[in-house]
Formats: C-alpha cells, structure tokens, sequence
C-alpha cells in the first residue's frame, strides 16, 4: 500500500549549538518523530521524498528587551545555514535552509493593545504558511528499507543565542513524500 505521509523530527537547538541531525534517532513520541527505527525505514517500508521543509517557531514572550528586530534577525540567522541529506553516507542533496520554507504553521505576531508584559508574543516562521511553499525534491529521491539517511542542519556561526525573554527555537525537518508499506 502507497500512502502520502511526511517523515518528520523535531529538536530543540540549544544555545550556541552551530548544527542539528535529524532522523537519527526512533521515538514512541508521535510529537517528537515518526521514525520507528533510527536513521532508516524498518523493512519492507520504503519512502519516495517529494519535498524538504525546515520548519521554526521563535517566540518571544513576556520580554521587554528583545525587539521584533531580534526575532526577526534570528529567524535570518537560522536560514543561514546549509540543510544536508545524506543517504548511505553520501550526500545526495545540499542547499541554504532558506530555501527549505516550512510550508506550514502559525504566522505573524500577537500585542496586546496596551503591550504589557503579559501579553507580548512575537514569532518569526521560515516562510509563509502554504502546502505549495515548499521546496519540491525533482526528481524525487527513493529510500529503500533500511537504507540509512539524515538531514543535518549547519551554521556558520551559531544561530540561536540566549535573549531575555526569547525561548529557544524547536525546528521541525519534514521529508514530504510518499512511504510504501
């Protein structure tokens, strides 16, 4: 049987972390990963990737120091990288995270009339939310049962570094596709 469902894992980056692998790891934690084995598909499923997304969410909350700039200007920080899949060792395909939108999620930011110090949220997202805005692998790359792979994440300087007030980002990778069961 042929089904359209993502792969997907989430992390949280650390302060001062300059790179992230995803898909390395299984989890019984639905929120976390759908992987079931780590850094390959348990035989006989195989996976047919049709898209790469880099989703984040940063947020500032309750802060009274850190400026929509500097949501904005992390948000910069963290497209600034190089998004790497490897498969079997080999790396099949590189490009800049910017160009990995998350196609997905929340948008814009949240004051309250009186900007008090309880009610200020503001985020900053990879792209604008839309299935369409997404980067389309072409042609679409297969993974075999039990083949390994990952997505590292790379920056040439650390993308995210402790703010008052800022809440470290979680960065989702979605492999969009198709998986045979």
């Amino acid at each position: 049987m042929v089904v359209k469902q993502p792969l997907y894992h989430k992390q949280t980056l650390a302060t001062a972390e300059v790179s992230k692998t995803f898909f390395t790891v299984a989890s019984t934690d639905k929120l976390v990963t759908n992987m079931t084995a780590a850094g390959q598909l348990p035989d006989p499923q195989s996976f047919v990737i049709g898209s790469l997304q880099v989703f984040w969410e940063l947020m500032n909350l309750y802060a009274t120091t850190l400026s929509d700039i500097s949501v904005l200007f992390m948000s910069k920080k963290l497209g600034a990288g190089i998004a790497t899949l490897t498969v079997n060792g080999e790396t099949i395909l590189e490009l800049p995270i910017w160009m990995c939108s998350g196609g997905g999620g929340t948008f814009g930011l949240l004051n309250s009339p009186a900007a008090t110090a309880t009610t200020t949220e503001e985020m900053a997202l990879n792209g604008m939310p839309g299935a369409a805005n997404v980067f389309a692998v072409d042609p679409p790359i297969t993974l075999a049962p039990r083949q390994s792979f990952d997505v590292t994440l790379k920056w040439p300087t650390a993308p995210f570094t402790t703010l008052t007030g800022a809440i470290a980002p979680d960065i989702w990778v979605v492999l969009g596709g198709r998986v045979t069961k």
